[in-house]
């Protein structure tokens, strides 16, 4: 269990790592399916291991997941900071999501979304 990160980063990032339940299946919910990242995502599930969180006010949410004992917490969301993107997800714990292509679609159009040059806030 970790309380705190170190600050700065924690303030970055917009939350933290809090602690985690075993490894499981896992159901994945597009949230908003309205940013570049996750417009052309379905709901998806996968075999990881699910990071509790907190999160601060100001993140965009684009994933959540549902397991039995952290249900419906975020695992995707992005921020825009100053003149940069951020985009945080808590998944990728084990080889095998590296292979699902909802996760890879999602990674993808994150590191176009984040590289992009095109002052926008969608």
């Amino acid at each position: 269990h970790i309380s705190e990160p170190l600050p700065r980063m924690r303030e970055f990032i917009g939350g933290h790592f809090t602690s985690h339940p075993d490894p499981s299946h896992i159901e994945m919910k597009v949230v908003d399916g309205h940013h570049p990242i996750t417009a052309n995502l379905s709901d998806f599930e996968i075999w990881d291991e699910p990071y509790n969180v907190t999160y601060d006010d100001d993140v965009r949410v684009l994933m959540r997941m549902n397991h039995p004992e952290i249900a419906d917490t975020p695992a995707a969301w992005v921020r825009e900071i100053q003149d940069g993107r951020l985009f945080y997800c808590s998944l990728g714990h084990s080889d095998i999501i590296y292979e699902h292509p909802e996760f890879r679609t999602m990674i993808r159009n994150a590191v176009r979304w984040t590289t992009s040059k095109e002052n926008s806030r969608s």
